[in-house]
């Protein structure tokens, strides 16, 4: 190749800065396109998530929405192609289309016009997914989180149960309205900027979404993590990182990813680690803040004291998944009805030594041997695995007296077992399952619906009547819900869904509902 002919890429940059109304305007206009050519195809299951994550934004659910800028190429014609960014206008979008159907609805409401009343919402609220309810109101869940808060902050009442009336509904669905249409405003008029490359050809068009989407580093994860106010586990994971117990042995931050010299713990590992403690899930903790940082730091201090004066080479804990091992650990002891997992804890540590001579992670806790002998933990999730069977093999369950609690092993043999993947394992095993969903998403528009028109619990439902021996299906939804591990609410949905297409009839008998295909 000729060397005049390389360059980076185009000789011509615009910075531009358009509102959310604007782009999409363009966009709607065909001033703005996603060309398949040089894009991928839309993902609307990553554009929900975009759109419930500007919503608990604009919620105050976390510390704000921010998103990169996007990338486009200004063609010949003046129509400006996204190149890398779409998910992000296009989610922006979506919950402007969520919070529009909202207001629309709640505006009925307050009219007394459709099928919604005040009553039918008091029913909502004091027995979610009643039969009784109108359909519209199961079509937009979200919504009614947001009335429930509303109620709360007009009667000032945390039991809001028994402090519903009609005027209380109409006071918080007005005060929902204008909180609504403060949202839409905010998105409308919020900003989004955009560099747009000038006099790209189609193939440096593609060359630069390939470049944008293949070359990018992502970000440590301590560092990321860390960053991330939002999750209520970074400020309890950084305050683990001051107790004098432990900051000693956190790696700060600019000194790399990689644990150097003393240094036991990454903050990734301590965040991680408090996460498992708490049994915490989709951010939002499970005890008041108080009462965590107490526990925790108990676990921490237990911990610590394991570990002697001098930290023997050939520790344990320097491994990434020890120490959230150990946190599962305690947590299963804590959901042993009656065992104290200070003291059980604190035993187990005196007799399981977290040193890779110790065989005993693996003859109880399956992990793999060195050609020294050591002891080799498989990954993370490999290694959390092997602390938890160790250990739960091994430890003397003890009561807040310190007595062996006999009773306390058989519950524990109940609870749910914990596999042993390797990290590597879970990482492929959970593309294989994005990717999975990805494809349904894009084949039918929804990610609940497979390619035959049903959903999974509509297909659970045919499939289970088919295999009974009488060719029937009885029980209540609740019932027929549980048997079939769905939501009672989706089960309720897919069972009058397939009566509506003549696919099932319905009976009652005693109470029960008794579903049979209408081909049988």
């Amino acid at each position: 190749m000729d060397r005049k002919e390389l360059k980076f890429l185009t000789t011509e940059v615009d910075f531009v800065v358009k509102r959310v109304s604007k782009m999409i305007n363009l966009f709607e206009t065909g001033q703005l396109i996603i060309d398949p050519e040089a894009q991928r195809k839309l993902s609307k299951a990553h554009m929900k998530e975009i759109a419930a994550y500007l919503r608990r934004a604009l919620d105050g659910k976390t510390y704000g929405a921010y998103f990169p800028a996007l990338t486009a190429s200004r063609r010949s014609d003046g129509i400006e192609a996204i190149l890398d960014g779409q998910h992000r206008l296009f989610g922006a979008w979506e919950a402007l289309k969520q919070i529009k159907k909202e207001i629309s609805l709640v505006e009925k409401v307050l009219e007394k016009s459709g099928t919604i009343t005040l009553s039918s919402i008091i029913m909502e609220i004091q027995e979610p997914n009643s039969e009784t309810i109108a359909k519209e109101i199961r079509k937009v869940p979200y919504l009614f989180l947001q009335l429930q808060e509303a109620v709360g902050l007009i009667t000032e009442d945390d039991n809001i149960q028994t402090s519903v009336s009609e005027e209380v509904i109409e006071k918080a669905l007005q005060h929902l309205l204008d909180k609504l249409k403060e949202q839409e405003a905010l998105i409308l008029d919020s900003v989004i900027p955009m560099v747009v490359y000038v006099g790209l050809s189609k193939k440096q068009e593609q060359q630069a979404f390939h470049d944008f989407n293949q070359k990018g580093k992502k970000v440590a994860k301590a560092l990321a993590i860390s960053f991330n106010h939002s999750d209520p586990m970074v400020n309890v994971a950084q305050l683990v990182c001051q107790f004098d117990s432990v900051k000693q042995y956190v790696q700060p931050f600019n000194e790399g990813t990689k644990l150097k010299g003393d240094y036991l713990f990454l903050f990734s590992t301590i965040y991680t680690t408090v996460s498992t403690f708490f049994g915490v899930t989709k951010n939002k903790p499970t005890e008041k803040t108080e009462d965590m940082i107490s526990e925790i730091e108990d676990f921490f201090t237990i911990v610590m004291n394991s570990i002697p004066d001098e930290v023997p080479a050939g520790t344990l804990l320097k491994h990434a998944g020890t120490l959230p091992g150990l946190a599962m650990f305690a947590k299963r002891m804590k959901d042993t009805n009656s065992v104290s997992w200070r003291n059980t804890l604190t035993n187990a540590l005196e007799n399981i030594p977290l040193l890779d001579n110790n065989t005993q992670f693996v003859r109880f806790g399956r992990a793999a041997v060195n050609p020294d002998q050591t002891v080799r933990f498989s990954g993370s999730n490999g290694a959390i695995s092997a602390v938890v069977k160790t250990f739960e093999s091994l430890a003397t369950l003890l009561d807040e007296n310190g007595v062996e609690l006999l009773t306390a092993y058989e519950t524990l043999s109940k609870q749910e077992p914990v596999p042993i993947v390797s990290e590597q394992v879970a990482e492929i095993k959970q593309e294989e399952v994005v990717e999975l969903q990805e494809e349904k998403t894009l084949e039918s528009g929804d990610a609940n619906t497979i390619d035959d028109g049903m959903s999974a619990s509509e297909r659970a439902i045919i499939q289970a009547i088919q295999e009974s021996s009488e060719r029937v299906l009885r029980g209540s939804y609740t019932t027929i819900g549980k048997d079939l591990r769905f939501a009672r609410s989706s089960i309720t949905e897919a069972i009058k869904k397939l009566e509506k297409k003549g696919v099932i009839e319905i009976n009652q008998e005693n109470e029960q509902k008794i579903l049979t295909l209408r081909d049988a």
